[in-house]
């Protein structure tokens, strides 16, 4: 949990453009609990009735004592008294995994649980908790490194490529979907969508899942930088450099025709070419690269639409 709570202000260093911190995301959720669910009739007391929301079970037990043992590390992710109702949040989350794995089904925690239930999985997995960490930041790195590289320039169309992207908290449904089905219809889509984007994550997932030694996570990183440094290239944020076979290849060419002394008149036209043959191709080996490329680039050409 302790490092749960670190994760939330990396997370919140990391943001850009405006985007509301991690933690201020869950001290409103924990607002909206406290006004929506707890306070509701018939609902969150029904099933747990007790005067703290939290269960009177071994999981509500560990809930009471984290948030004690933690108080001063809760106190800027939680209203004050909170703190306890937080824990035994997350603590329900890892009793909902445990459900899911035993009757085999998928379980998909929203977004306040998602990085504890990875941090805790992977832990339990016995999982060295920096490792936990730097896996979490370089996947959420990819967008920081594009933000870096794009400048004030596109920060907005950064922005807009967050919000496009499933895989760092972005919608899986449009604006104009909401509010045009039942409640059992809505419920249905919902489901659909993330089960969809489990599938579509699939390969990712599998890799993490198969990371067991420091070498296993240094090759993952490695990938991933791979990533990264072609969507800076693919996508404009870093000029390509030609290779000496090329550079080689145009000076050729310059030589027999040039639009003006030392101009090349197939300049423009090779590094065209060549840029476009590329930008929306990854040449990486790892199924789970391919689907980190190609959804930055999905993402980006939306947001620039």
């Amino acid at each position: 949990m302790a490092r749960f709570v670190e994760q939330v202000f990396v997370c919140d260093r990391a943001a850009v453009g405006g985007q509301t911190a991690l933690s201020a995301r869950i001290r409103g959720w924990n607002a909206f609990q406290e006004r929506q669910v707890r306070s509701t009739s018939g609902h969150h007391s029904r099933r747990i009735p007790t005067s703290d929301g939290v269960e009177e079970d071994a999981f509500g037990e560990w809930a009471r004592a984290a948030a004690v043992l933690l108080g001063e590390a809760l106190a800027e992710i939680a209203p004050p008294g909170q703190g306890r109702y937080l824990m035994a949040t997350l603590a329900r989350g890892m009793k909902y995994r445990a459900r899911s794995e035993a009757i085999g089904v998928s379980y998909q925690s929203h977004p306040m649980r998602r990085d504890f239930s990875l941090t805790f999985d992977m832990a339990r997995e016995g999982v060295d908790e920096d490792q936990v960490l730097n896996l979490i930041q370089s996947v959420r790195g990819i967008h920081a490194t594009l933000a870096q590289a794009a400048g004030n320039d596109e920060a907005h169309r950064v922005r807009l490529l967050q919000l496009e992207l499933p895989l760092l908290g972005g919608r899986l449904w449009a604006h104009d979907e909401v509010g045009t089905r039942s409640d059992e219809e809505w419920t249905k889509l919902v489901v659909e969508r993330i089960e969809e984007y489990r599938q579509r994550a699939a390969d990712l997932r599998r890799a993490v899942q198969q990371c067991v030694t420091d070498e296993d996570y240094l090759r993952l990183a490695r990938d991933i930088d791979g990533v990264k440094r072609q969507l800076l290239e693919r996508l404009g944020l870093r000029r390509v450099e030609l290779s000496e076979i090329e550079r080689e290849l145009v000076g050729t060419v310059a030589s027999v025709t040039e639009a003006a002394p030392g101009v090349p008149k197939v300049s423009g036209l090779w590094f065209g070419a060549r840029t476009l043959g590329k930008q929306f191709s990854f040449a990486g080996a790892q199924p789970f690269q391919r689907f980190l490329y190609r959804e930055f680039v999905s993402a980006w050409k939306r947001a620039g639409r």
